[in-house]
């Protein structure tokens, strides 16, 4: 949770140290290794190497955690390749007009760089505390805030007013294996995946005749970059939290949830919706995906064993309805 907390911190307010390396790597590539001497297999978050820019991460996937499980939403039907957010390309010339690619096609970008010429090494001018505490006594605070967006803006992301919400009504919960058992879809498009190493994928077990499981259904928002919260209601409550936790009125078998959920997202395509089916302390079942990339209407996310490997007739039915908001409790 004390890492989690961090990222969302980073994420929400980056340094202008981040700055310097979206430039570095927009013009580089980098791969980021984990520490060298460690004595576990675990992963580093990916997050905060997105952010910076780092075009490939090393993740160890034979472990299947939440850094590997970002990972496969992000290059998930994207044939390998994922394109930066704009902010991070658009390192221009003062006077050159540039075509960049994009989602949409191509973009005509003109005029004056954030950050000037590719030469130029130096980072914006970085705001003091005496010159902000001048501008507040002289200007009162909005205008000193106003200072430091004008710094703050000077990378990916920027400060936005309006933000993008994704609605998720959960309705029901089905076909959660029980204590014991497993179902992995080792059949479908990629079945030939799962002949290689067969023990990745798990092999079938029957269910034993415990009850069904009584699980809760967490839900969070992992960025890559901007403000992002969790709630149950709307207007967004002064503290806002990335999690929450929903609880089913059965059992995993056939559950009711029938809760809403609504996600905000200042950079929706560089966020992950991250959803666990939990049985105490431990996660049954999950699934992952880019909360930019989610179609509205009732929809099925289909379920995922610990191994990565889809269950067989596991799944959640939701509806997805999408609008803006403006934003509430940022600064």
């Amino acid at each position: 949770q004390a890492m989690f907390r961090a990222t969302i911190q980073l994420a929400v307010d980056p340094p202008p140290a981040v700055g310097m390396m979206q430039r570095r790597t927009a013009k580089m590539l980098l791969r980021p290794f984990p520490l060298g001497l460690r004595f576990s297999g675990k992963n580093m978050s990916p997050l905060p190497c997105w952010l910076g820019g780092a075009q490939n991460v090393c993740l160890n996937f034979s472990d299947c955690d939440v850094a590997v499980q970002l990972h496969f939403a992000l290059f998930s039907e994207s044939s390998g390749y994922v394109l930066k957010p704009e902010g991070m390309r658009l390192f221009l010339d003062h006077t050159s007009t540039t075509s960049v690619e994009s989602d949409g096609g191509s973009v005509q970008s003109d005029g004056p760089s954030r950050w000037g010429n590719f030469g130029d090494k130096r980072m914006p001018p970085k705001v003091g505390s005496a010159k902000l505490l001048s501008r507040i006594a002289s200007d009162g605070i909005a205008a000193g805030r106003e200072l430091l967006l004008d710094q703050r803006d000077a990378y990916w992301p920027r400060a936005r007013d309006i933000l993008s919400r994704v609605t998720i009504q959960f309705l029901s919960l089905h076909m959660l294996p029980t204590a014991g058992e497993r179902r992995p879809r080792l059949s479908g498009r990629r079945a030939a995946c799962h002949k290689f190493h067969p023990e990745l994928s798990g092999f079938a077990a029957p269910p034993n005749a415990r009850k069904p499981s009584t699980p809760t259904v967490s839900v969070s928002l992992h960025p890559v970059g901007g403000f992002c919260a969790v709630s149950k209601k709307l207007p967004l409550p002064w503290l806002t939290k990335a999690d929450t936790t929903l609880k089913p009125t059965d059992n995993g078998l056939h559950a009711r949830i029938e809760e809403e959920v609504h996600c905000i997202a200042a950079e929706a395509h560089a966020t992950f919706l991250r959803v666990a089916i939990r049985d105490g302390d431990r996660d049954v079942a999950f699934e992952t995906a880019v909360l930019g990339r989610l179609r509205g209407g009732f929809r099925v996310l289909r379920l995922r064993s610990s191994l990565g490997t889809r269950i067989e007739l596991a799944c959640l039915f939701v509806h997805v309805s999408f609008g803006t908001v403006p934003k509430y409790a940022i600064l």
